[in-house]
């Protein structure tokens, strides 16, 4: 008799257990507005087409149009901890440009146009650029590049400085202006048999486009019109000594990788 009644107080107890387990878990209906919000409790009458009504946790009415409803999840589990919501991610597509703070500018070269009687020539160069926008319509920064005028080995070292404004952007993608301004230095090149070089004035506008690929990575495409000042002296074949005043005017086209911090 002991045993049985021993058996039958253990069922209890696990009854008891079973349906307090049972009454703390409480169910109860979501309903996912257009407008993002989340709404959570008792649906107590929903008419299609017209209204919602939901009795919430404190016992509120709340009544919803039913044109501003996105969509309704009933009787999901009740669960009384604090929600968490997961960290955004960032997304290529949903990718911003930014137009304030710290920048750093790579960008690839490709010049077309004359240098004095040389004719049209082609050229290639390289430059990078580091500085700040203050704002939308002002950045400043300073920047070093090389730029390879001729075959003949007349190469610029630019040093200079680089003022930006960007237009209002787009979603993903938008236009700027830049003005860089400054000093190539050239050097001699014994092997190439240039005995003297001498730099001078550069200036360089240009108009692009630039396009969000990540967060906080841009890419640049540009045109422009690049004026560079530089001398040569050369030793020729013959023992004669060959000077060339030069004044490079090209049509520059860049692309390139912005980083911003």
């Amino acid at each position: 008799m002991q045993n049985a009644f021993k058996h039958l107080l253990i069922m209890a107890l696990l009854a008891a257990q079973a349906v307090t387990s049972f009454a703390q878990q409480k169910t109860e209906d979501t309903v996912y507005m257009r407008n993002g919000e989340t709404h959570k409790g008792e649906i107590t009458r929903y008419v299609q087409g017209e209204t919602l009504l939901l009795r919430q946790a404190d016992s509120t009415l709340l009544e919803l149009k039913d044109s501003d409803i996105r969509k309704i999840v009933q009787g999901t589990e009740y669960v009384s901890e604090p929600e968490v919501s997961e960290p955004s991610r960032s997304k290529a597509g949903d990718a911003k440009l930014r137009s304030k703070g710290f920048y750093n500018t790579t960008a690839l070269s490709f010049a077309i146009g004359n240098s004095d009687s040389d004719g049209l020539i082609l050229g290639a160069g390289l430059g990078n650029v580091t500085g700040y926008q203050l704002a939308s319509w002002l950045g400043i920064g300073v920047g070093i590049g090389v730029d390879n005028y001729a075959t003949r080995g007349e190469t610029i070292y630019p040093l200079f400085g680089e003022l930006r404004s960007y237009f209002p952007s787009k979603k993903g993608y938008g236009y700027y202006l830049a003005l860089a301004g400054g000093y190539g230095l050239a050097f001699k090149r014994q092997s190439l048999d240039i005995v003297e070089a001498k730099g001078g004035l550069m200036v360089h506008p240009a108009a692009g486009v630039r396009i969000a690929t990540v967060e906080g990575l841009d890419l640049n495409i540009d045109i422009g019109f690049k004026y560079q000042e530089a001398s040569f002296t050369r030793n020729l074949y013959d023992g004669d000594v060959q000077t060339r005043n030069l004044t490079y005017q090209r049509i520059v086209l860049r692309a390139g990788l912005t980083l911003w911090k």
